[in-house]
């Protein structure tokens, strides 16, 4: 009789991740498990180093041959460098009305519009996603990226600032 491999597909991780899959409907990926679904099934075009990473971490994971943060990790990354912002991802807030805020708000304008101020990265992706004259341009893309790095606690929250900042002068629309 061969090897048994032992696969724990209980496994969940600490805080799980929501994913956008569409129109502000939000899915709840709480472990390898589930994310090697979503990677297959939600982002079948996704690949890269950063998706077989992923995958590989969960699979990992499954086998007990890393810790379950480590896939989770691996997946907020591959799936916060999709092409289509509109389905970011965000850690699951412990207080929902509790957000994530700069140590200074940025204060832009954009149109014709008075100035408003943008207090943390939530507000600014949805600035970026909704409102931002243009969404091209290298300094538009660093700060989505950043902003969602910072709200999956990836990157330090004024790292998203100073890029946000960044791509409101390059779409002249900071105040």
């Amino acid at each position: 009789m061969g090897n048994l491999l032992k696969v724990e597909f209980g496994i969940a991780w600490d805080i799980p991740v929501f994913v956008c899959i569409r129109d502000g409907k939000w899915e709840c990926i709480n472990g390898p498990g589930a994310a090697l679904l979503c990677l297959k099934r939600r982002w079948p075009p996704l690949r890269g180093d950063q998706f077989f990473s992923a995958q590989t971490a969960c699979f990992d994971t499954l086998f007990s041959k890393v810790a379950p943060f480590v896939s989770r990790h691996k997946f907020v990354l591959a799936t916060s460098k999709r092409a289509c912002w509109r389905q970011y991802t965000r850690e699951a807030p412990v207080n929902v009305t509790a957000k994530m805020r700069w140590t200074a708000p940025v204060a832009i304008r954009i149109g014709k519009r008075s100035s408003e101020f943008v207090h943390g990265p939530d507000e600014a992706i949805f600035f970026l996603e909704h409102r931002w004259p243009c969404n091209k341009g290298a300094q538009f893309e660093v700060a989505r990226r950043r902003c969602v790095e910072a709200i999956n606690q990836l990157e330090h929250p004024e790292t998203a600032r100073e890029a946000f900042i960044a791509a409101a002068d390059e779409a002249k629309v900071l105040a």
